[in-house]
């Protein structure tokens, strides 16, 4: 792909993930995630439950792989406080093409 269309693909958030290299759990969570209008993105709450996500957890509770894990990184809380508005931060825009 060119420049421009890289940077057209980035300010739409058009990706594909290349067949294969994850599962369907990740890949929902990816689709999720990386999506243009902010509020049609998943929220942390809705990555946590996620079903890959909860099986993932539990997993490495069964093998005590979490209790290590858990004495590096803090327990993440997540609130049912209304999420803040964006800053108006002017990044990439498909109109600064006609720059490239």
């Amino acid at each position: 792909a060119s420049k421009k269309e890289t940077i057209t693909n980035i300010c739409e958030a058009i990706f594909e993930l290349p067949a294969g290299s994850t599962t369907k759990g990740p890949e929902e969570i990816v689709h999720g995630l990386l999506v243009k209008r902010q509020e049609a993105r998943l929220l942390l709450r809705q990555v946590l439950i996620h079903p890959w996500v909860k099986r993932a957890r539990e997993d490495l509770s069964s093998s005590g792989g979490y209790a290590n894990a858990e004495r590096r990184a803090p327990e993440l809380v997540v609130s049912n406080a209304p999420r803040p508005k964006a800053r108006s931060r002017r990044g990439p825009q498909a109109s600064d093409l006609n720059a490239v």
